[in-house]
Formats: structure tokens, C-alpha cells, sequence
């Protein structure tokens, strides 16, 4: 049953004393109202209204048996539910439910504290919360518990963490409801160790998973340049540079790893392209030139296979794309590309111009960021160059001091 406190079932007895006394009385008044109408009946005989004041008596003394007898019906009814409510009450076996005073001390509770806490109930009867959980959100030196803070605004909902009776911590969550007298509240207490558990279990399988996809992709990253030996680690510092944009431009932990994968792999497609067109020293033909412009095509063909958590099949699409319409492979413009695919573009640019190729000797980085300021807004995102111009110039971004840190930050990470 529901533990209640001594004082109302001290209440109880002694309404059911009470009760008992009030009608031992009425019984004994009818039986000397009997006989004391039985006398006078004698003296008055000839009254002419002796009868009506029998009459008056007996009415009198039937209504009041009838008012106690439906007092007490009444009050049958309210321990009928009362009871009802305590035993539904005590089938919550999962959860803590308790009232608390306006000091925080348990007035009652059910069954289940035992189960959780491992006290049982009527050894928590009138003592402070804090033997449960720690101090609520709010909590100050007049609200001790927090109780009264987090029950202004309604029924709400906090985590803790509980106390058992055997010193060990469980996790808690707390909903709570202020009582509209008395100035106490309505506590439900659940246990929450096997959602946490299940949540922590969920954690480790997406990291599990995340693990894989980024070892696939690198797997990918490594046959185009064992393919395109010239460009080595090409894919590596276009994402490098990406992320540092991306950063800079106020982006999504999330969004800049999906960036990261995507540009780690957004030359994939020329894994499809014949490798002495990629190594071949001089000027390419229109044919040659058409192949290489097929690879972002190629790429997403060979990604959008895979079940990204995030648009990289897209991304590697679009990133040769130029907002002015004049990129492949569909001519996008503006806004239609991809934020992620310009941050791409603008860092595949860079980094191109800045290394050597073989058909041409390194540009460096200043002329590099000459060509993106130069086709500013025309190519170019301004958002986006903007941005890559001060991850150099504020930041002092360096693609080799960048690929050290992503490494160090990987191993760390047990990528």
C-alpha cells in the first residue's frame, strides 16, 4: 500500500471512534426520548398537540440517523477510492512516485522505492529528499533540493543522479509537479540505467561506423593516388583547407565531417579516367580534356551507392560547379550548389594552383589567393573567399602545419 504518514491514520481511528460515540449517542437519545415521551404523554393526555410534537421528535431523530448514515456512505466511498488509488498507485513497479512537503521531506510514497532505493517506505516518512538525489537545478540556501525552483512553471522534467541505500549511483529522471495546496509537490522518480546504457551502446556503433565509412573512404583516397602518383595527398589538403572554411564560415561540427569525406574523395571519379592522361607531362587534347571533366560525373556514380549520413555523392558532384553557371558537369549556379560543394571548389582551386603538377610548376599560394580574390563573386562565392582569404592571412593556415595537426588530432581520436 501507499505509505502514508502516522498522522493520518491517526486521523482515521479516531474518525471512526468518533462515528461510533456520535451514534451510541443518538441511540441512547431516542431511547430516553421514548421513554420521556411515554411520561409526558400521561400529563398531557388531553393537549391537543401532543401528537404533532411526537410527530416533531421522532422526524427529528430520523433525520439525523439518516444525515450520519449518509455521512458515513460518503466517507465509505472516499476510502473505497483512496484505496483504489493506492493500490493503482502500487502498481507503478517501474517508477518512484512521492509527495514531498514545501521543506522537501517525503510525506508518501510507493512500494517501488524499496525496488530502486532500496529503503523501504516507511523509513523515508518525513525525511529529506536529499537521501534520494543530489540537488536539483535551482537549488539555493531556502530551497536546498531545487524542489520549489523547478515546480514554478509546471509539471518538469530533470535528470539527477540518485543515491541507493548501498552508497552505489544510479541515473535519474525526475518529473516533478508543484500541488496546488500546501505548497509541496509530486515526484516521479525513474531509473534510467538501462537507457543510458542502450544510449552509450548507440554511441559506440555510430563511432563503430563512422570508423568504417572514413576507413572506406580512405581506402578510395589511396587508389586514385596510387593511380595519379603526381597528386598525392591532393585529396588530403583539399579537405584539410575545406575544413578550416568551413570553420571559419560558423559550420556544423557535423556538416564540416561530412565536408571532410567528401572532399577527401571528390577526385574518386578518375579512378575511371586512363592513368597516362592523369600523368601525361604536357597539354591535354579537347578528347583528353573531356575525360578529365567526367570525373565528378564518375564519382558520384561510384558513391551514391553508399548510405552517407550526410549528401557526399552531391558534394563531389558539384564541386567543380562555378556560381556564374560557367563549371560542369550541369552548370549550376548560385545558390543551386551546394554550400559545401563552393567551400570545396574555392579549396580544390587553391590548393591546385599552389602545388605541382605535371604540366606545370608550382603557382604558390599568393597567386593562388589572387585567383579566387580576382573572380570574387563571379566564380567564386564571396562568403567563401572571404573566408579562405583569412584562414591564411588571420589564421596563418599552412597546408603541411594543417595535415600535422589533423593527423596528431586523428591519432588521439584512434582514427
Amino acid at each position: 500500500m501507499l505509505e502514508t504518514s502516522a498522522v493520518s491514520v491517526k486521523n482515521r481511528e479516531i474518525y471512526h471512534l468518533g462515528f461510533i460515540l456520535i451514534v451510541a449517542f443518538l441511540m441512547a437519545l431516542f431511547s430516553v426520548s421514548i421513554h420521556l415521551l411515554d411520561n409526558l404523554y400521561w400529563f398531557f393526555k388531553d393537549y391537543a398537540y401532543f401528537p404533532l410534537i411526537e410527530f416533531l421528535v421522532n422526524a427529528i431523530f430520523l433525520t439525523l440517523c439518516g444525515m450520519m448514515w449518509l455521512t458515513y456512505r460518503r466517507w465509505q466511498r472516499a476510502e473505497e477510492k483512496k484505496a483504489e488509488l493506492e493500490n493503482m498507485v502500487d502498481s507503478i513497479s517501474s517508477e518512484v512516485l512521492m509527495v514531498v512537503d514545501h521543506q522537501g521531506c517525503v510525506v508518501s510514497c510507493n512500494a517501488s522505492l524499496k525496488r530502486i532505493f532500496g529503503y523501504p517506505p516507511a523509513e523515508m516518512l518525513r525525511q529529506k529528499t536529499d537521501r534520494l538525489f543530489r540537488a536539483l537545478p535551482g537549488s539555493s540556501a531556502d530551497d536546498p533540493q531545487g524542489l520549489q525552483s523547478i515546480t514554478k512553471g509546471g509539471f518538469t522534467v530533470t535528470m539527477a543522479t540518485g543515491r541507493c541505500k548501498d552508497g552505489h549511483e544510479i541515473p535519474l529522471e525526475i518529473i516533478t509537479g508543484k500541488l496546488t495546496t500546501g505548497g509541496g509537490a509530486v515526484l516521479l522518480l525513474r531509473d534510467i540505467s538501462e537507457r543510458v546504457a542502450a544510449e552509450a551502446q548507440l554511441r559506440n556503433s555510430y563511432q563503430k561506423l563512422q570508423k568504417l565509412l572514413e576507413e572506406t573512404v580512405n581506402i578510395l583516397a589511396m587508389a586514385v593516388e596510387i593511380r595519379d602518383p603526381y597528386t598525392a595527398g591532393h585529396q588530403r589538403r583539399v579537405a584539410t583547407l575545406a575544413c578550416a572554411i568551413a570553420d571559419e564560415l560558423g559550420l556544423s561540427i557535423k556538416r564540416q565531417d561530412g565536408l571532410r569525406l567528401a572532399s577527401i574523395v571528390h577526385d574518386v571519379g578518375k579512378l575511371y579516367v586512363p592513368a597516362e592522361i592523369l600523368s601525361k607531362p604536357g597539354t591535354l587534347t579537347d578528347t583528353e580534356f573531356n575525360l578529365i571533366k567526367a570525373h565528378p560525373q564518375l564519382g558520384f556514380d561510384l558513391l551514391k551507392e553508399i548510405d552517407f549520413p550526410w549528401p557526399v555523392a552531391e558534394m563531389v558532384l558539384q564541386h567543380h560547379e562555378r556560381i556564374d553557371g560557367s563549371g560542369y558537369p550541369q552548370g549550376l549556379r548560385g545558390k543551386d550548389i551546394l554550400l559545401e560543394s563552393r567551400i570545396m571548389g574555392v579549396a580544390d582551386v587553391v590548393e591546385a594552383m599552389a602545388s605541382h603538377r605535371p604540366y606545370r610548376a608550382a603557382h604558390g599560394t599568393g597567386m593562388a589567393l589572387e585567383e579566387i580574390s580576382k573572380h570574387r563573386g563571379e566564380r567564386y562565392d564571396e562568403e567563401v573567399v572571404d573566408a579562405c582569404l583569412r584562414v591564411f592571412y588571420e589564421r596563418g593556415f599552412e597546408f603541411e602545419k594543417a595535415l600535422e595537426v589533423e593527423m596528431m588530432a586523428g591519432i588521439l581520436e584512434g582514427r
